[in-house]
């Protein structure tokens, strides 16, 4: 064998050794330009589960997982503000449990899965020119029957904000406490472990004034990503990310995710990965792209399989073994003279995975 070929037959050793170890392999997809192959793009399979679904199409409602059922609460709608509550065991046939809740109606408000109850904090009902926001919180076991943790919790009323279940608790994160002006908005951390009884963990966190942004537990640590804020981070829509491990020490992951800043978003923990579905960028701009990241560093967006409408304030969980996206607005939306004209509310019901 020549020296040429013995060189030849080396580096193939290796080439072979490598592959071996993985070393050409990345988390999202086989890097395989070395090789003179075509790399496989991130996707995900993205199922129209209902186009119109039962409940009347919404925005700015509350969805959780609860007794193996996802729940779509309230919300706002063409018309009054309803204070209803729909459960489905499959996402595509739902029931009305019921039409008036002992809470008042509402939009912009947060709930969560707790101690084999769901909960519901906060929110506003009215208009900018007579509005009521609300900092009371509420608990059911069944959907049917609502009891008031309490009415007036310690945490000043707020909408737009988060309520999360992290580490034995709920917590609830920013938001805005009012409708006009400078919107009062919020950068304090709350945290109870009945409802009833808030401590207020920091009332100035370093992500700042925000509201309408998303909050997710992931690898252990409770996240905050994008969102609307105000005062000394600047204002505007934002694509940050932060995490803590016990709420009240806050660190920044990146300042700027490779994802458009943006409000009314959602976010979800999935298959390992931490996923960011739509939402709203500004100047008549809804969003229907999905990025996804295991660390809240690096994000990478992903092709959806299906013709997933641009929305924002819609809601996501994690149920039966996929992410769901649930309703949002609007089905219409353009600037004109006078601000951006937006009409109608999505009644849809999307499933992602598999």
């Amino acid at each position: 064998m020549t020296t040429t070929n013995k060189l030849v037959c080396l580096s193939t050793l290796l080439l072979i050794f490598a592959c071996g170890k993985g070393e050409i392999v990345d988390d999202q997809t086989v890097n395989a330009s070395n090789l003179g192959l075509t790399t496989k793009p991130l996707s995900v399979e993205a199922e129209l589960v209902e186009k119109e679904a039962a409940f009347k199409g919404r925005a700015f409602h509350a969805s959780v997982v609860h007794d193996k059922k996802i729940w779509v609460i309230s919300g706002q709608i063409i018309g009054p503000k309803p204070n209803d509550v729909w459960q489905s065991e499959d996402g595509k046939n739902w029931k009305l449990v019921n039409p008036n809740t002992q809470f008042s109606a509402r939009s912009d408000h947060a709930a969560t899965a707790y101690e084999g109850k769901m909960w519901l904090s906060g929110g506003r009902n009215g208009t900018p020119a007579d509005f009521e926001i609300f900092n009371d919180v509420w608990y059911s076991k069944d959907g049917e029957t609502w009891e008031a943790a309490t009415k007036e919790a310690a945490f000043p009323p707020r909408s737009r904000h988060t309520l999360t279940t992290f580490k034995g608790r709920m917590w609830v994160i920013g938001g805005a406490g009012s409708l006009i002006g400078d919107q009062d908005f919020k950068a304090d951390v709350w945290a109870s472990g009945d409802g009833s009884n808030w401590a207020s963990f920091l009332q100035n966190a370093p992500f700042g004034k925000r509201a309408d942004h998303t909050a997710l537990v992931h690898d252990n640590k409770l996240w905050v990503i994008g969102g609307y804020t105000k005062g000394e981070l600047g204002d505007g829509f934002k694509n940050d990310v932060w995490y803590t491990e016990d709420g009240s020490n806050w660190i920044l992951a990146t300042p700027n995710a490779e994802f458009t800043p943006r409000l009314g978003h959602t976010a979800v923990s999935y298959n390992g990965y931490m996923w960011v579905i739509a939402g709203y960028a500004g100047n008549a701009k809804f969003l229907n792209d999905i990025w996804r990241s295991k660390d809240g560093i690096s994000w990478k967006k992903v092709k959806v399989s299906n013709d997933f409408k641009s929305r924002a304030e819609h809601t996501s969980v994690v149920f039966d073994d996929r992410f769901w996206a649930i309703a949002g607005y609007p089905i219409i939306s353009f600037p004109t003279k006078t601000g951006i004209y937006t009409e109608g509310y999505y009644s849809d019901v999307w499933a992602f995975g598999k």
